[in-house]
């Protein structure tokens, strides 16, 4: 799946954003339905005439992602929600169909961080489902068993910037669940010597999880994360695969499942 054009354009309307993050304590925790095909996080969306959409959970996008046939059907501000929440359309970025299409299949659109902010996030494959909790201090999931806090930098009040290990090296990276593998840039290609398409071991916090699939990408915004070319892993939904993670954007930190 081409990435780029979704990427910068989140990137460009995030410089400069004030993002308001709804104060939602005291409300009940919501749960939606989660499955992992192809290497992405579907979840359902609802239109306002009732119909069900699929997109995929991205937290590399700080604005919500339409198909051009979607965003066709559905007309100028159009109202959707998952799971009741509403899910912001002011500044929708429309993408063409191809490039929301993996091993022929297509959905709809994606989820940005502009909705997923706003909530304590459990983003737990294994159980079916993802989580949006009202924001408490700290995040609790009950029946769950997570590491300690690992802190994170939050960019723009959207982006989980991270420190994580590369085949046993240190670089800064990105947490982008919307990516169906881990994305790297020519320095740690230079570095860790891997091949185009390779596989790596990836050290995150208490975690680490080998044999994930890794791409080498140009991709024009690594620029932008790495701009010294220390090297930079942009971390995908296969870190989620088989393992519960909690985020929180305004306590800055993520959970892993424990091993």
């Amino acid at each position: 799946m081409r990435m780029k054009k979704l990427w910068m354009a989140a990137l460009s309307l995030a410089i400069g954003a004030s993002p308001v993050i709804a104060q939602t304590r005291g409300a009940e925790a919501i749960e939606i339905p989660l499955k992992y095909e192809g290497g992405h996080l579907i979840v359902p969306v609802e239109a306002a005439d009732g119909t069900e959409l699929e997109f995929i959970v991205s937290t590399g996008n700080g604005e919500t992602v339409l198909s051009e046939s979607t965003a066709a059907r559905l007309g100028d501000h159009p109202v959707l929600t998952m799971g009741g929440v509403s899910v912001p359309t002011d500044q929708v970025h429309t993408t063409s169909d191809e490039s929301l299409t993996n091993d022929g299949k297509s959905v709809d659109g994606m989820i940005g961080s502009n909705t997923l902010n706003q909530f304590d996030v459990l983003v737990d494959v294994p159980g079916g489902r993802l989580v949006l909790q009202p924001i408490g201090r700290p995040p609790e999931w009950e029946g769950m068993t997570l590491s300690d806090p690992v802190r994170v930098r939050v960019m723009h009040g959207l982006f989980v910037a991270l420190d994580v290990e590369f085949n046993g090296s240190a670089y800064k990276g990105l947490l982008d669940l919307g990516m169906s593998t881990l994305l790297v840039n020519e320095p740690v290609k230079t570095a860790e010597n891997i091949d185009d398409e390779d596989v790596g071991r990836l050290g995150l916090g208490y975690l680490t999880l080998p044999d994930l699939p890794v791409k080498v990408s140009d991709h024009a915004l690594f620029a932008a994360w790495d701009a010294a070319d220390n090297g930079f892993v942009v971390v995908g939904a296969p870190l989620v695969q088989d393992c519960a993670l909690s985020i929180s954007w305004v306590h800055r930190e993520i959970r892993t499942c424990v091993r």
